[in-house]
């Protein structure tokens, strides 16, 4: 979750209407040296990519091939993604001061709208997640349920609620930050308000939130994915009891009430497990480029400040923070077969009628026939 501790969308503008940020023992050399690289330099790059990737994502996933609940989650993860990427262009645009300062409404949005915006977009794209983890988790064990939470409207419901679970969250980010009347040319100012954010309801609510948006999911995520592992392994075990059995040979139909009680194809059974290596593969990222961010919040003391290692430290964790946003597409492309084939299909409909005409015109008899007259005038040539 953004907070006082997160750079990479509250900046360092300092805590109070006209002060500085500069501080006693490390040079602002240093710091603004570490701040270009990551947030001027490695941050729009992440969030470049990410933007490529998610709206491809929406491009393939939206196909009709595509329909299914379990696609439906991913369309709804690739518009969270987005949101926060948007919001992290937002953020740029105001590092690099290429908006208006002195317009009051531009000011008001980076006070008390980009914050709310950037972790509401946060926190439901990692809640989708988690209602990914809990369909593949009906899916595999607990066969006499997934049927009736599997289906589109439900899946619908569940994004609509974890959007709005999220917006519930993000609401006292409002009060993060004010606006300063600087009397100056420089015009209007964004800076934290310290006589919101040092209230001891204010750090409750800080634990609270970190609490439901990671520490709580990251514990729902390790749990089920781990029952999924555990349940796959056991369903590959049985399969190669039977294959033993049959001495490999197709398997008999039992096979096919190993899932979930009822007859499951062999084809859908491979469906299933990529759509399991899949999800793991989304929740691999989610811990590695998570994680950092926690401790940072949990660690994070005013002293440290002026430790230079620790701003490394800080500076990779919110850049990594924003690579869970942005690689989805590359997992589903590395990992999914179905969605890799899907997606360059897609480029077809990109070449004109024409010279996939003149490519397809070329038909295998006259290749064999433009071969025979090659090797008769090889023959005609040697003699």
């Amino acid at each position: 979750m953004y907070t006082n501790t997160s750079d990479l969308l509250v900046g360092t503008e300092g805590d109070l209407c006209g002060s500085s940020n500069a501080s006693g023992g490390l040079s602002e050399e240093k710091k603004e040296a570490l701040n270009w690289i990551a947030y001027k330099i490695i941050g729009p790059t992440i969030v470049s990519i990410g933007l490529l990737g998610n709206v491809l994502n929406l491009i393939v996933l939206t196909r009709p091939s595509f329909k299914g609940v379990t696609y439906t989650y991913l369309i709804g993860l690739a518009c969270s993604d987005i949101g926060v990427l948007l919001c992290a262009v937002a953020f740029m645009i105001r590092s690099l001061d290429l908006y208006p300062k002195d317009s009051w409404l531009v000011s008001i949005f980076y006070a008390h709208m980009e914050l709310p915006l950037a972790n509401t977009f946060m926190a439901s794209s990692i809640f989708i997640v988690v209602c990914l983890t809990v369909d593949r988790f009906a899916s595999v064990c607990m066969p006499t349920k997934f049927k009736s939470v599997h289906t589109s409207p439900i899946a619908r419901t569940a994004i609509l609620v974890c959007y709005l679970l999220a917006s519930i969250i993000s609401i006292p980010l409002v009060k993060l930050k004010k606006i300063c009347d600087t009397q100056s040319s420089d015009g209007y100012k964004v800076m934290e308000d310290i006589t919101v954010t040092h209230l001891t309801i204010w750090n409750i609510y800080s634990i609270a939130a970190e609490v439901i948006v990671r520490f709580g999911p990251a514990v729902i995520l390790t749990v089920l994915n781990t029952m999924i592992i555990l349940r796959f392994r056991k369903i590959s075990q049985k399969r190669r009891e039977m294959r033993q059995m049959s001495g490999g040979e197709t398997l008999c139909r039992n096979e096919q009430f190993l899932l979930r009680g009822e007859k499951i194809s062999k084809k859908i059974y491979k469906e299933e497990k990529r759509l399991v290596v899949l999800l793991m593969s989304i929740v691999l990222l989610f811990f590695v480029t998570t994680t950092p961010v926690a401790f940072l919040n949990i660690f994070y003391t005013e002293a440290l400040d002026d430790n230079f290692s620790f701003q490394i430290f800080r500076a990779m964790a919110n850049d990594l923070e924003l690579c869970n946003f942005a690689l989805n597409f590359y997992i589903y492309f590395l990992c999914s077969k179905e969605f890799r084939k899907k997606f360059l299909s897609f480029f077809q409909f990109l070449i004109p009628y024409k010279a996939k005409g003149d490519f397809q015109s070329i038909t295998l008899p006259e290749i064999s026939h433009a071969k025979t007259n090659l090797v008769n005038n090889k023959a005609v040539h040697n003699v």
